[in-house]
This record gives C-alpha cells, structure tokens and sequence, in this order.
C-alpha cells in the first residue's frame, strides 16, 4: 500500500512538473513572438526613415551624372551648370533630350532629326579640341563670332562638353567642363551678355565617331 502511495505521490509531481514546463514553454513562445513583432515594427520604421532621407536628398550634379563614376565635385566656372535643376528654363527640354540619346552616331543622327524638327532647337557649331588642351582656334574662335552675329542679341545658347575615352572620368569631367565654359564665355562676349548662355558636361562619349579624337568637342546648340 506504501509502495502504491509513493507511486502516486511520484506520478502527481511528475505531471505537475509537466504543466508546470509547459506553461513555461508556452509564455516563452509567446513572449518570442512580441520580441518578433517589435523588431520587424522597427525594422519598418528603419526603412520608412532610410526611403525619407534618399527622397530629399538633391540631385547629382550634372557632371557626375554624365561620367561613369558619380561622386565627382562641382566645379566653378564661368556659366557651366552643374545642377541640371537649374538650367534655364528653355534649356531643360533639350538637356534632357540629349542626356536620353544612346551612345552611337546612328542614335545620335536619328535623335537629333527629332530634336531639331520643330524647329525650336538647333546644332549649330561644333567646336574640335586636341588631346589635353582647351585651346579655342583662332579659325574657330572667327565660327563662334560668326554664329552669334547671325543669330542677334537675344538669342539663347547651350554649351555642351563631351569628352572621349582616352583619359580617366575626373580627368576629361575638368578638361572639358573648361572647355564648355570657355565655349560659353566666347558666346556671351559676341552676345554682349551672359544671361542667354550656359555650358553643362555631358561625358566621355562615342556619339560622334567610333574613333576618339571627334568626341572631343564642344556642341553649340541654339534655343529659339
């Protein structure tokens, strides 16, 4: 009868012992699931806060966008825009016309026939570079003056640099940001003021030749 007893005895506290461990197990579940839920609520919050700041952060500036690296500073010089938000007005339709353009002449050729067709905009000169320099010809330099003389004091132009292949991103984004600056300044001295004119980089290109030295250029588009 004893022996029955402890049995028993043994037997209760083992099935205590049992809903005791389970009701442990079952508040740690429990707790382990709100651990979870709190963790992904903060998670997000984390992303909402990451999307918020990429969506007010500003543009890249023109230069960078054009080369293959972006990061590359702006740069001061006369009339180049670096942020293509502030582009004159009659200028943003174009830039964003040729920015869209794929790397090719036949692309090149076939947009420009759109781009120029009605008649508001138009490629009028392109001025050529040597390897390294900004230096402007003399030969050249009697195209620009002639260009802005036939156009008149109030017509509007945009100074395009492109650049080719030859040397590293930063190297042709400062050469020939200078160039197109240097361009732009020729033009706003014929034209007598600067506020119709402004220079962008658009970044080392095949658009004008399969060969190098072509690419090198500053492309004067005028607005009308």
């Amino acid at each position: 009868m004893r022996v029955m007893q402890k049995l028993q005895a043994q037997l209760d506290a083992a099935n205590k012992k049992a809903k005791t461990d389970g009701n442990a197990w079952n508040a740690a579940k429990t707790k382990l699931g709100e651990t979870n839920g709190d963790l992904q609520k903060q998670i997000d919050a984390l992303k909402k806060q990451l999307a918020a700041k990429a969506a007010a952060m500003p543009a890249a500036p023109a230069g960078a966008l054009a080369a293959a690296g972006a990061g590359l500073p702006d740069l001061d010089l006369p009339l180049l825009v670096n942020d293509p938000a502030k582009l004159n007005p009659d200028f943003k339709n174009l830039f964003a016309n040729l920015r869209g353009i794929e790397d090719s002449t036949a692309a090149r050729e076939k947009a420009y026939k759109e781009i120029s067709g009605g008649g508001k905009y138009e490629p009028s000169l392109r001025v050529p570079f040597g390897s390294g320099s900004d230096y402007i010809s003399g030969a050249d330099n009697k195209k620009i003056v002639a260009l802005v003389k036939e156009a008149g004091p109030d017509a509007k132009f945009l100074a395009v640099g492109y650049a080719s292949t030859d040397e590293s991103n930063e190297t042709n984004y400062r050469l020939s940001s200078q160039r197109a600056s240097d361009v732009g300044k020729k033009i706003a001295e014929g034209l007598g003021s600067e506020k119709n004119v402004q220079a962008v980089y658009f970044g080392q290109t095949g658009r004008f030749s399969g060969q190098k030295s072509p690419n090198r250029i500053v492309e004067i588009w005028r607005v009308k």
